[in-house]
């Protein structure tokens, strides 16, 4: 199954990322996704988005 990175965010250290990532791993589908939606505005990837 292929996989495409739909958001990307800055951390101040590894560890804090990583504290990050295990929450969000433990959400279910609709919390990620509420999540997204919502923070759009911190999303690294909307600033390479093609107009």
């Amino acid at each position: 199954m292929p996989v495409k990175l739909i958001y990307a965010q800055g951390f101040a250290s590894k560890e804090e990322a990583m504290s990050a990532e295990a929450l969000l791993k433990r959400k279910k589908r609709p919390q990620k996704e509420r999540f997204l939606s919502e923070n759009q505005d911190i999303n690294l990837l909307s600033y390479f988005e093609e107009s």
